[in-house]
């Protein structure tokens, strides 16, 4: 008599009706369910996440898109492990060397990690050296092999004449214009946007007129009335203190080009409530914003003034009292524009 299974014959005998069988039921000898990564608490899922450094993770599943929501904590630890790295980081412990935090600047490629220095500025406290990955290895490759001294300080690169930091600021703050409108203008006085006073602390904005140009596009085209004027014109100000420009003074005409665009050739539905004016007020109101911007932002530029560009724009604009402006601030037609 042969057995298929062991244990259980192929015929049937009375036999085995009034004897145990050998082995239980497959039911009973079935093995628990393995654990799946859904089963995981929140916490561990939250740690997983943090120290994989996978930023896909939360769209694999509905329970990870829940679990892993950009709740505060979880931002601020995903940032900490892993856009602060350590320059001794491959020295042994054993060497006794202080951490010399560095800030990857890979970290300014995510809004939500923006945002979030924003919130809490005093993160960059501790921070020595804002670097590319790639530098940031040289570095501590360099101290591993003891060709830089682990005790050395790691310096933000300088100029010799002013003292302030030579590298443009990351292209992030190119593309989000509103950046520089997270100020409190309604205090006295206005507290400007500590993130990027502490960030220039490595950085320097250099692209200025182009930087404001786009910033007064965004202010007309994209604003949605969350700013008004007032804060256009601090946000302008912090720009211009950020800058590598000493004299907080604009150096080219097109900004102001850019601003008498806007005020008197392009449609612009909302425009009362960004000038805080009425239909009545209008007018009036455009003309008393351009004579602040020259006088704030081109005071004794007059060769800026007298560009030709800026008259051509005038005499396109045909407006006797927008010419007296920019007389009055010094400016002065060349032959070229008045023909």
């Amino acid at each position: 008599m042969g057995y298929v299974v062991p244990g259980y014959a192929t015929r049937r005998l009375k036999y085995y009706d009034h004897t145990v069988v050998y082995y239980p039921p497959f039911k009973r000898v079935c093995l628990p369910r393995s654990l799946k990564f859904d089963d995981l608490p929140p916490d561990i899922i939250e740690l997983v996440f943090v120290y994989s450094g996978n930023k896909q993770l939360p769209t694999c599943n509905k329970l990870l898109y829940r679990v892993l929501k950009p709740q505060r904590h979880l931002v601020e630890l995903f940032f900490r492990v892993n856009f602060v790295v350590d320059a001794n980081a491959l020295i042994p412990t054993a060497a006794n060397t202080r951490r010399v935090p560095i800030l990857l600047v890979e970290v300014f490629d995510r809004l939500l990690f923006i945002e979030h220095l924003n919130d809490k500025p005093s993160l960059l406290d501790e921070i020595v050296l804002i670097e590319a990955y790639c530098e940031v290895k040289r570095i501590q490759e360099a101290r591993e092999k003891g060709e830089t001294s682990s005790t050395a300080s790691v310096e933000v690169e300088r100029d010799e004449e002013t003292g302030r930091p030579v590298r443009d600021f990351p292209q992030a703050f190119y593309v989000h214009k509103h950046i520089y409108f997270w100020n409190q203008v309604d205090r006295q006085p206005p507290v400007y946007n500590q993130m990027l006073l502490k960030l220039n602390g490595h950085f320097v904005i250099r692209q200025v007129a182009y930087l404001v140009e786009q910033v007064i596009r965004w202010f007309f085209r994209e604003n949605n009335e969350n700013y008004d004027v007032y804060h256009l014109f601090h946000a302008l100000s912090l720009i211009l203190h950020l800058s590598v420009l000493h004299d907080l003074q604009l150096d080219k005409v097109e900004p102001l080009v850019v601003l008498i665009d806007h005020l008197f050739f392009e449609s612009i539905s909302n425009l009362t409530t960004l000038l805080i004016a009425t239909e009545e007020t209008l007018l009036s109101r455009k003309y008393r914003i351009v004579e602040k911007f020259v006088h704030k932002f081109y005071c004794g530029k007059n060769d800026l003034l007298s560009d030709d560009y800026l008259w051509l724009k005038l005499r396109e604009a045909n407006d006797n009292n927008l010419t007296k402006i920019i007389l009055g601030q010094g400016g002065r037609p060349s032959f070229n524009a008045v023909l």
